[in-house]
This record gives structure tokens, C-alpha cells and sequence, in this order.
């Protein structure tokens, strides 16, 4: 009822026109933060489990081709677009389904999720660069919003100085990369 409620207040400012799209997914109170936070677990699973089930089916696909295919093949570009398009968790659980999914189908011994020796360090080894690759991603995320609140920062400023002259000077950090304009 309550999460109900929240919903329904965040909708009813959202059709009033009083609250952004923004306000919308952000929730616009505590209520909402609550209901949107669920959501976007939900979101993240349904991201996770669809990107290892296309996965999957290219890898068993795969299989009727060519026998001798690597079993985490088709399960590394998975696990690098779930965390791009759902962040992090969503990465993270990509590859755990992908780990799974692959010691059910092609670790020895097969169809059955008990590990040989071998396969166990295949699938150790893969949770390290799944992590790897959901930290590259996130990284990839982060550089973007950044670059792109600071293309709004600077583009805010040339509209606002269009009569006059403006000398922006760029702040950069220890690396030297632009962190701001002042």
C-alpha cells in the first residue's frame, strides 16, 4: 500500500506537470526512492538474466558448429554489456548466472553443477575478469556522465555569455584531465 501510494503521488505530479522525468525516476521523496530502488533491482536482474540467456543460446548455437568452443566465449561480452547498460549489480549478476550457466552446460562434468578441479579454476578465473570487466564498464559509465555534465556546464555557459565576452579556463586535476571551467 504504501509503495502504492508513492507511486501514485510521483505519477500524479509527473501528469500535473510540476515534476521532471528526472524527479520521476529519482523518486522525488524518501516513499519513492524506496519504490524506484526496487525497480531498478528489478531492472537490473531482468538486464542480467537476458544478456546471459542471449548468451547462452549463442553458445549452445555454437556448439552444433564447432564442438570445441571455450565456455565463457559468448559469456564475457554478456557480462560487459549488462554492467554498461544496468551498472553494476546488474553486471555482478551476469556473472553469476554466467558461472552458473556455465557449470551446468560445459564445465566437466557437464549437467550437473558439482566441479571438477578444472573447472572450478575456469570458473575462479572468470569471476576475476567478469569483475574486471564490470569495474571497466563502470568506469566507461562514470567517464561519461562526467563528460557529459561537463558538456552541460559548458554549453550553459556559452549560451549564457552570447552578448558579452567570456574567458572560461579549464581546472584540471593531478593527471591533468579537465575537471571543471571557472
Amino acid at each position: 500500500r504504501w509503495a502504492f501510494c508513492a507511486l501514485s503521488v510521483c505519477l500524479s505530479r509527473r501528469l500535473a506537470g510540476r515534476v521532471g522525468m528526472a524527479d520521476l525516476v529519482s523518486g522525488g521523496g524518501s516513499a519513492g526512492k524506496s519504490f524506484v530502488f526496487i525497480g531498478k533491482r528489478f531492472r537490473d536482474f531482468g538486464i542480467a538474466l537476458a544478456a546471459v540467456g542471449v548468451a547462452v543460446l549463442v553458445r549452445l548455437g555454437l556448439e552444433q558448429v564447432t564442438p570445441e568452443v571455450a565456455p565463457f566465449v559468448t559469456l564475457f561480452p554478456a557480462v560487459f554489456l549488462a554492467a554498461l547498460w544496468g551498472g553494476r549489480s546488474a553486471g555482478a549478476l551476469a556473472v553469476v548466472f554466467s558461472v552458473g550457466a556455465a557449470a551446468y552446460f560445459w564445465l566437466p562434468p557437464e549437467r550437473t553443477l558439482s566441479l571438477s578441479m578444472e573447472a572450478r579454476v575456469n570458473a575462479f578465473l572468470f569471476i576475476v575478469f567478469g569483475g574486471l570487466t564490470v569495474w571497466a564498464a563502470h568506469r566507461l559509465r562514470h567517464a561519461e556522465s562526467e563528460r557529459n555534465r561537463l558538456a552541460a556546464r559548458l554549453l550553459s555557459a556559452q549560451q549564457t555569455s552570447l552578448d558579452c565576452f567570456a574567458i572560461l579556463q579549464a581546472v584540471r586535476n593531478q593527471s591533468g584531465a579537465v575537471t571543471d571551467f571557472t
